[in-house]
This record gives structure tokens, C-alpha cells and sequence, in this order.
């Protein structure tokens, strides 16, 4: 205890700008997430109808995937868990993999392999500024992913 009798409160770290901009990204691919199986949902007979493949379950499924896992990346992100900024990273890999894997392999349809080397283009830059982004110093110090003094999570100097 300190002499004077008093307690200090300890400071919540401050959260870092980019964590605003990296959140709301991964609070947006959520909603887009549950936005696409809720469609899926509402809209099962028409997608059968028309001959959707691989079919509606396949939206429902991933849509539900991309919403919760974006949900919780969104909200580790925010509240600061120390196992965010890797699951973040790792998300957004799979996130990545799976658009091209999902384009290139399961679509059957023809047109979703029209414009590709933009998507490519675009992919590539989003991943690399959400890579960069929970890579970021004062990120890493946010989540503890990094002692408060110059030594990282992998046991390196910086």
C-alpha cells in the first residue's frame, strides 16, 4: 500500500484507433454474415426453384459461421481478450481462403467468375490492412499480446 494510504486504480489501456476501424470491418462481415443465411431463410423456395447450387443450406450454414465468428472476433477486438488479435488474424485467412475456394470451386455459377482480378486485387489489400492493422504495436499492447516493455509475444527484442 502506499504511504499516503491510497490505492491506485489501475488504468484500463487505452484503445487504439485502429482497433475502431478493424472492429467495425469484422462487426460489418458479420452482418453481411447473418444478413446472407437470414435471406437464405426467407427466400429457401425461390433458391430452390431457380436451381441454386450448391442450395440454400449451404447459405444458411456459412452465413451462420460468418456471423458468429465475426461477432466474436468483433467483440474480443473491442473488450480488449488477449486470444483476439490471433484469432482475428486467423479469421481473416480463413475468411480470404474461403471467398476463393467458394468463387473458383463451389459456385456453379459462371458470372461469379467474371471479375476476378479485381476481387483478387481488393482481397489481397483488405487482408493485408487487417493483418497490418492487428500487427500494429499498440494494438498488440491493447490485447497483451506483447509486454508493456519492449519484448513480444515471441520472446524477440524489438
Amino acid at each position: 500500500m502506499p504511504a499516503s494510504g491510497t490505492i491506485k486504480a489501475m488504468k484500463a489501456p487505452r484503445r487504439p484507433w485502429v482497433m475502431y476501424l478493424i472492429a467495425f470491418g469484422f462487426l460489418l462481415f458479420a452482418f453481411n454474415g447473418f444478413l446472407r443465411g437470414w435471406q437464405a431463410l426467407t427466400d429457401w423456395n425461390l433458391l430452390q426453384s431457380v436451381g441454386l447450387r450448391p442450395g440454400p443450406g449451404y447459405l444458411v450454414l456459412t452465413g451462420a459461421v460468418y456471423g458468429l465468428s465475426g461477432l466474436a472476433v468483433t467483440l474480443g477486438l473491442w473488450f480488449g481478450w488477449r486470444k483476439a488479435g490471433r484469432l482475428g488474424r486467423g479469421l481473416a485467412f480463413f475468411y480470404f481462403a474461403w471467398f476463393w475456394i467458394d468463387k473458383m470451386l463451389i459456385s456453379q455459377n459462371p458470372a461469379a467468375k467474371v471479375n476476378w482480378p479485381f476481387a483478387a486485387i481488393m482481397s489481397l489489400l483488405i487482408l493485408g490492412l487487417v493483418l497490418g492493422g492487428l500487427w500494429l504495436r499498440p494494438v498488440r499492447q491493447y490485447l497483451r499480446e506483447m509486454d508493456q516493455d519492449t519484448q513480444d509475444v515471441t520472446g524477440e527484442n524489438q
